[in-house]
């Protein structure tokens, strides 16, 4: 007997703002490089405090404060 597998459904949108993020990061990470002449990999956590940190435009806030407020 076939077994039921749970579909999980995506939209596109949801798939935009997430390729965005990454991007976001990536490109964070790939100046930090440049500047510091350091490694990719310890670059990433500074890379996403200041993002965490930084006002975004569609909330007016930053993510660790709409954290805060969802908590």
């Amino acid at each position: 007997a076939m077994k039921k597998r749970q579909v999980q459904k995506t939209t596109r949108a949801h798939a935009t703002i997430v390729e965005r993020l990454i991007r976001t990061i990536k490109n964070g990470v790939a100046d930090r490089i440049c500047f510091t002449k350091g490694n990719g990999t310890d670059l990433y956590e500074p890379t996403l405090k200041n993002y965490n940190n930084t006002i975004h435009a569609s909330t007016g806030a930053n993510s660790s404060t709409l954290e805060n407020t969802l908590n």
